[in-house]
């Protein structure tokens, strides 16, 4: 997976697609184990950038897009929605997308938009695990569960 980070970063550098700005920075994707999320200018010039080099990611790799498990979210005011979820062959989505268990959405997150996920920190304690350890015990506990899924 890092030579298809590596890729994104190229085509980016060699200005092939556009990423997004974020005050000086630029973010073109997040990639974490096989997932990948995707940010950038939404023109059939990137689509058919985007297309190609998972094409070519998985003519190397042997590991393929599974277009089931895919949305594509646009932000308003977006011509050629149509044309470009065709050329990635990615339906179309208006709603909640969900990346690494946090949803993703147009707006700034809210307390509640993190819920189901303090939810889970939640039963996680809740759990007979840490009922019968010892305060250090459940400091550990909190260690390794806890902050893995928070980093998760």
């Amino acid at each position: 997976m890092d030579g298809l980070s590596s890729s994104f970063d190229e085509i980016v550098s060699t200005n092939n697609i556009q990423g997004v700005s974020l005050g000086n920075a630029s973010i073109s994707h997040l990639l974490y184990a096989d997932d990948l999320l995707v940010f950038g200018k939404a023109s059939i010039e990137n689509a058919q950038i985007l297309m190609d080099l998972l094409s070519c990611f998985a003519d190397i790799s042997g590991l393929k897009v599974n277009n089931d498990k895919n949305t594509i979210l646009f932000s308003r005011n977006v011509l050629n929605v149509h044309c470009i979820s065709s050329i990635l062959n990615i339906p179309i989505t208006s709603y909640l997308i969900k990346y690494l268990g946090i949803p993703i959405f147009h707006r700034r997150l809210k307390l509640i938009d993190f819920q189901p996920l303090l939810q889970k920190i939640y039963s996680s304690l809740d759990g007979w695990k840490a009922k019968t350890l010892s305060f250090a015990g459940r400091m550990q506990f909190i260690k390794f569960t806890i902050c893995n899924t928070l980093g998760y």
